[in-house]
């Protein structure tokens, strides 16, 4: 993988499959390397092997919730930038203590619109849109 690619690697998280799918389709035709994941215990171990640039997580996940996982990974890749999705922006509220930590994420509200989507990317990521 290039560089170019690994700078613009992004772990879509989303337990529902056809989402995640969705969202990779929409984030690769945007130009960005992205890989799904349906389980979030799945993208943390990948995250520690690889870290991507960003991850874009379901803030309701089964086994890990998206908040925890973006703190896990902040812990192993500080660098990794973070945007978490939600359908219910009341899960906003689980991000209070996380804040009196020292971590701030951004939270989208579902449904996502891709414009909104692919700016907020692009903007996290920092480097301008890629090649």
């Amino acid at each position: 993988m290039s560089e170019t690619s690994s700078m613009h690697r992004i772990f879509v998280v989303d337990g529902d499959r056809s989402v995640a799918m969705t969202l990779v389709r929409i984030l690769t035709h945007g130009g960005y390397d992205a890989t799904p994941f349906t389980d979030s215990t799945e993208a943390l171990l990948a995250a520690n092997l690889n870290a991507p640039r960003l991850v874009l997580a379901d803030a309701n996940m089964p086994s890990i919730s998206g908040i925890d996982l973006a703190v896990e990974v902040r812990q192993c890749a500080p660098d990794c930038q973070v945007l978490l999705m939600s359908g219910a922006l009341t899960q906003i509220d689980l991000l209070g203590p996380r804040k009196a930590c020292g971590f701030e994420f951004e939270v989208l509200e579902k449904p996502l619109g891709i414009g909104d989507l692919l700016g907020k990317v692009q903007c996290l990521i920092g480097e301008g849109k890629p090649a």
